[in-house]
């Protein structure tokens, strides 16, 4: 606070008698400031006069605590008779001025009116100038006592009035119930697609390839026609072979007929025994002729039936792998084209020993039926585009010993393909079924710690008390993990916050802390 002093003025004769008119204020920074005495007042003053108090340039009403000074101390005195003060600012002009310890000039106005001013006047100057004395005595060690007081004293107040510093704050937890489900357990290994059926065409008999009886990579049937062999020469064959059959039949008759001639001459002694057995042999040797006349046909037919390649079963054919015109044959570089059945294709995968022995543990013996379980061990495959392929497919076989130089054993399953999406030949994901588990303990992953002594879960008891739990982990499915050994269901267990946590911590569990924040708003 700073003082500050005011001049009254009037243009009126000046009188011979001063009045000291001092109104002050404690300044923020310093104790005192110096208190200056206007000496000069006018002689003739009217009922009213002009009390000059500045406290701005800006040209606003005094201050209130100002006015409330002067008030109390005339009504104290019995100078004024007029109960109503009247506030107000003119404009006026005066020689004195108001002195500021900031060098600022203000221009305020408040008029009182009364009936003895001269009184009031003397009365107030008297009052400051007694006031200005008793602060002049006051020694500056007082001043420095009494503000070391007054910081002592706010000292202690704030001490004594400061809110208590706050307790602990106890860990916020997430926590979860332990929860049981019908767990499907898999494995999930690299698989290769197959047909069920895959036929190589190739020519059975030489000769130059005359027709193409398809087109490429279309529907074939059963013994539907796809090349043909020049079959000239095989024709050739064949009726020479039936010619020659034909010839052999009638030798054949002539020595039946010579033995039924013979036979009643030998008995009525006309014929020798040698006519006789020659007879018979005749008949027999026509016989046999006539057996190998049959199978010469029959070859040469088939033969010529080989001209015309045919499909030996429903699918799809791929591209010739010769040109019309070249010379084919029964050799190896006789391979026409291929024909693919995939209706239905098997899935052949691999499987570790360790993974036998687990199945033998679940009582699961792949490639066989068990009527005893509700479940059938299936497998579920992807598509190249990483997409589940719809169908379901079936193990029908495994293999019953492991292969030495890669410690797998095949296993394989037919799985249906109506819409021929699966292509023979190509690399798949497969996930096997292995068990199904009822009613297992369900916990996340991220609520699991492990350490070298094992696995271990902080489980929250009813009392906000965390207790530092080993389990035994089963398998994993997904984001969770079968608990073998050391839960029951319905426990809370932490599931987020846990990793600074030790047995017997308090916590706050984070449902609980979420009620609580709903009440207090509510």
């Amino acid at each position: 606070m700073e003082f500050f002093f005011c001049s009254l003025e009037e243009n009126s004769s000046r009188t011979n008698w001063s009045k000291y008119i001092s109104i002050w204020f404690i300044n923020k920074y310093k104790l005192l400031q110096r208190l200056h005495f206007l000496e000069t007042i006018y002689d003739s003053l009217p009922n009213s006069i002009s009390y000059l108090l500045s406290e701005s340039l800006s040209g606003t009403e005094p201050s209130p605590s100002v006015l409330r000074l002067i008030s109390k101390y005339c009504h104290k005195k019995g100078v004024f008779e007029e109960k109503r003060v009247l506030l107000r600012t003119i404009p006026f002009s005066y020689q004195d001025y108001c002195v500021f310890t900031s060098k600022k000039f203000l221009d305020f106005m408040i008029k009182i009116s009364f009936e003895n001013i001269r009184q009031a006047a003397k009365n107030i100057g008297n009052y400051a100038l007694r006031l200005s004395e008793k602060i002049r005595r006051i020694s500056p060690r007082v001043w420095l006592y009494v503000g070391a007081g007054i910081l002592l004293l706010s000292g202690g107040l704030y001490w004594l009035l400061r809110p208590a510093p706050p307790g602990p704050d106890l860990p916020i937890v997430e926590v979860e119930p332990v929860v049981t489900d019908d767990v499907e357990i898999y494995g999930e290994y690299v698989g290769r697609i197959r047909a069920q059926q895959f036929v190589e065409i190739r020519a059975r008999v030489e000769g130059f390839l005359e027709k193409m009886l398809f087109d490429e990579g279309t529907y074939v049937k059963k013994g539907q026609p796809l090349f043909i062999i020049d079959p000239k020469q095989y024709q050739a064959r064949a009726n020479k072979a039936k010619a020659q059959l034909n010839k052999n039949k009638a030798l054949a008759l002539k020595a039946e007929r010579d033995l039924e001639r013979i036979r009643p001459l030998y008995q009525q002694n006309a014929a020798s025994q040698l006519d006789l057995d020659n007879a018979i042999a005749s008949y027999e040797s026509a016989k046999a002729e006539v057996e190998m006349s049959e199978a010469d046909l029959t070859q040469a037919e088939t033969a010529l039936g080989y001209t015309t390649v045919s499909s030996p079963i429903s699918g799809y054919i791929s591209e010739r792998n010769v040109d019309i015109g070249t010379l084919v044959g029964p050799g190896g570089q006789s391979l026409l084209a291929t024909v693919v059945k995939s209706d239905t294709v098997r899935v052949d995968f691999s499987m570790t020993g360790l993974d036998y022995l687990k199945s033998k543990a679940r009582n699961v013996n792949l490639g066989q039926k068990d009527t005893t379980r509700t479940w059938e061990p299936y497998i579920t495959i992807t598509l190249p585009d990483n997409s589940p392929y719809p169908q379901r497919g079936i193990v029908d076989f495994a293999d019953p010993q492991v292969d030495p130089q890669t410690g797998t054993f095949s296993v394989r399953a037919e799985m249906p393909n109506p819409e021929h999406i699966l292509l023979p030949g190509q690399f798949t994901k497969v996930r096997l079924l292995l068990d199904v588990r009822e009613a297992a303990v369900v916990v996340p992953n991220k609520a699991i710690a492990i350490e070298k002594g094992g696995a271990y879960i902080f489980v929250v008891r009813a009392d906000s008390i965390v207790e530092r739990r080993m389990v035994e982990l089963g398998p994993e499915v997904g984001n969770n993990v079968i608990i073998e050994r050391g839960l029951v269901p319905h426990e809370n267990i932490v599931v987020e916050g846990f990793h600074k946590l030790t047995h017997g911590d308090k916590v706050i569990p984070s449902t609980y802390r979420a009620e609580q924040e709903d009440h207090s708003k509510n």
